[in-house]
């Protein structure tokens, strides 16, 4: 028994300093992914992927800011834990406002997110760049899902748009059809390839607890891993907001994310890896142990019928009308204090994946 328990821990660890020098494939990465369940060797595969973090792209974490949903998705049957549905489209006006007060608060990098037209959101989103650009200087990333032509990717990358999002939210085609039935994956993975052959920054994320497995997760990122132009995932964890389909479903847990986290960062040395839907500020330390980095979410503009409340530390500022901002930046500041690192208002160098390719 004894040697056996040597043994497993001895391909461990040898798995994990290959991963550490890029040296890594699936079957090694499936080991590491499985194996990390156990606390100790959790512990050194997070110290592993700190390490990486922090030689490609350091310490420093950067803010980003945005209104929470700009258009309603028009998906019908609607995806079963989404709750984009129920939003509504922001005017020029919500928009010049958001837009402002995210710069009023020095932040520089702009969220555009809202949800998918399989009819093409093409020239709506062009207008709410200009829309946002004509309000505040600022880098505008964009997330309505498999919306976009590939000539308005290429719009989209001569008005200076930082980054397009295609989020898969699982690889896997069986366990997306179960939850995503009138949505398409062939569309977002061709998105995603648009992006590719425009040279067009990609944003893109994982959602972890929709019945996925270990395996199918690995599979996921070694996807990713062949696009160039990669520059950030958000890793998402799920959560059974009421209301929807899956609301029975189990949370996901934070160590199941942590360890996601740390293998992606293993498999994506340079490329920002930051938090998606549902997480809260509690879930930063364990997701910066884990190799997380560089990018939070500081600051969300809501459209609500009533003042939000505020959870612990949050500020909520009414911008007028049915507009308020949730500025968390009080409360990650504090545990980002507690870690000994801070963020600032300007992106790193890295923020890409084309280092994870001459391995």
């Amino acid at each position: 028994m004894n040697d056996m328990h040597t043994d497993a821990r001895s391909a461990f660890d040898a798995a994990l300093a290959d991963a550490a020098e890029g040296r890594i494939d699936r079957e090694s990465a499936l080991l590491i992914l499985e194996q990390s369940r156990a606390p100790e060797r959790a512990l050194r595969l997070f110290a592993a992927a700190s390490a990486v973090r922090d030689r490609h792209l350091g310490r420093a974490l950067w803010w980003s800011a945005g209104p929470s949903a700009v258009i309603p998705c028009k998906i019908v049957p609607r995806c079963t834990y989404c709750t984009f549905y129920a939003r509504h489209r922001f005017t020029r006006e919500h928009l010049q406002t958001a837009a402002r007060a995210v710069a009023g608060r020095g932040i520089r990098y702009f969220i555009l997110s809202g949800g998918t037209s399989l009819a093409g959101y093409d020239e709506r989103l062009v207008d709410m760049v200009r829309t946002v650009q004509a309000a505040a200087d600022l880098d505008i990333f964009v997330n309505l899902g498999p919306s976009l032509t590939e000539e308005t990717v290429a719009t989209l990358k001569a008005m200076g748009v930082a980054a397009v999002t295609s989020s898969l939210e699982v690889h896997d085609e069986a366990v997306f059809a179960s939850v995503k039935p009138a949505d398409s994956l062939p569309a977002r993975k061709a998105l995603l390839a648009a992006c590719e052959r425009q040279g067009m920054p990609i944003r893109t994320m994982i959602l972890l607890g929709l019945g996925e497995t270990d395996r199918q997760r690995v599979e996921h990122l070694f996807y990713l891993r062949d696009f160039r132009c990669l520059s950030i995932l958000n890793v998402s964890r799920y959560y059974p907001y009421p209301g929807v389909d899956c609301a029975g479903n189990r949370r996901c847990s934070p160590w199941e994310m942590a360890r996601v986290v740390a293998l992606a960062r293993l498999l994506l040395p340079a490329v920002d890896i930051g938090f998606g839907a549902g997480h809260t500020p509690d879930d930063i330390p364990l997701w910066f142990l884990a190799g997380g980095g560089n990018k939070l979410v500081g600051s969300v503009i809501a459209m609500r019928s009533e003042r939000p409340a505020p959870q612990p530390m949050e500020e909520i500022v009414a911008l007028g009308g049915n507009l308020y901002e949730i500025n968390r930046m009080p409360i990650i500041g504090h545990y980002l204090e507690s870690l000994g690192v801070a963020a600032g208002f300007a992106r790193q160098t890295g923020g890409g994946n084309a280092q994870t390719r001459s391995f």
